[in-house]
């Protein structure tokens, strides 16, 4: 019996092993590419409606004015919502630090000034203090970056529902020449 166990075992293994994941060519979920704030900027892809700014800030609130620096890094999730925040899919995730400017951009997608969006942040606290809330700044690379303000942390994450931004002209007419 315990013979038979090993090689029933043995062959399932193979099987499994052999199997390879189907690839789903999906044409509406783009390529994510990201750009850390600390290399160098290809100037290629900025003249494009998928590019964005930001920074964010973890914190934890202290009396009723005050409040510190919580988690040092955090997760960014950018979530396009093209009829309201009940259509929202994932476009970007990355990491973000407490503090510090990124950049990043979505291959495959052109953003214009219609498009909403929504943004999911999950603070990583790694110290004895909780995040209460975030603070962020966030717009396209090209055009004005908005302070989004703060939003409570609940249930691990602080959510900002229907982000709308201004994306200037050079992006909307899809060319990729600036004027």
């Amino acid at each position: 019996m315990k013979k038979t166990s090993i090689i029933l075992f043995f062959i399932t293994s193979i099987i499994l092993c052999s199997c390879e994941k189907e690839n789903i060519d999906n044409p509406n979920i783009p390529e994510i590419s990201t750009e850390n704030s600390n290399t160098e900027i290809n100037p290629k892809w900025l003249t494009y409606c998928n590019s964005f700014k930001g920074r964010v800030n973890f914190r934890q609130s202290i009396g009723l004015n005050n409040s510190i620096p919580t988690a040092p890094t955090g997760t960014f999730i950018l979530e396009n919502c093209p009829n309201g925040n009940g259509s929202c899919f994932q476009v970007l995730q990355r990491t973000v630090r407490n503090g510090e400017n990124f950049n990043f951009y979505v291959l495959g997608v052109d953003f214009n000034d219609l498009d909403t969006f929504r943004v999911k942040l999950y603070p990583n606290d790694t110290n004895q203090t909780s995040t209460d809330f975030t603070f962020m700044y966030l717009g396209p690379q090209f055009g004005t970056e908005r302070n989004l303000g703060a939003r409570n942390v609940e249930l691990g994450q602080a959510v900002y529902n229907n982000l709308s931004f201004d994306f200037p002209g050079v992006c909307n007419d899809n060319t990729g020449v600036q004027h």
